[in-house]
């Protein structure tokens, strides 16, 4: 198989003839909280616009088998969405955009819980422990 220049100067992975992706942008999905199928699974969802498992195993290299709980689990995130249809299962999302959106709120919403439960600790050892513990005595 030879390599695009995109393969070369990004370290980017084709999936049985897909569209090479840059292993950056895998990395930063994983960075903002997705495992690593789910973020090939995404890219591979966004290259394609829509796709049912099937097809979304094949553009990612992720196992079909996998593809149908990848899918409800960015579904849960609000990374994609279900077409209604009569036949196999087919998602999609709006967009890279959106996508990047949804992934900065939740981690907006991390930070904030983060925050809290630092404020909430701070209040609790300052009822519980001196604020400035005498050093211990040297014999």
């Amino acid at each position: 198989m030879v390599t695009s220049l995109q393969d070369r100067n990004h370290g980017g992975r084709r999936a049985n003839g897909g569209t090479a992706v840059p292993d950056g942008l895998r990395r930063e999905l994983q960075a903002l909280g997705l495992r690593p199928y789910e973020a090939r699974v995404l890219l591979a969802l966004l290259r394609a616009g829509s796709a049912n498992s099937a097809q979304l195993a094949e553009l990612s290299g992720v196992p079909r088998t996998s593809t149908y709980q990848v899918m409800e689990a960015l579904t849960e995130q609000g990374l994609a969405e279900r077409v209604p249809t009569h036949g196999p299962a087919v998602w999609t999302c709006a967009g890279w955009e959106a996508v990047v959106d949804v992934l900065d709120a939740a981690e907006e919403e991390r930070l904030r819980q983060h925050h809290a439960r630092t404020r909430r600790l701070r209040q609790a050892m300052a009822e519980v422990l001196p604020s400035n513990p005498a050093p211990p005595a040297v014999h």
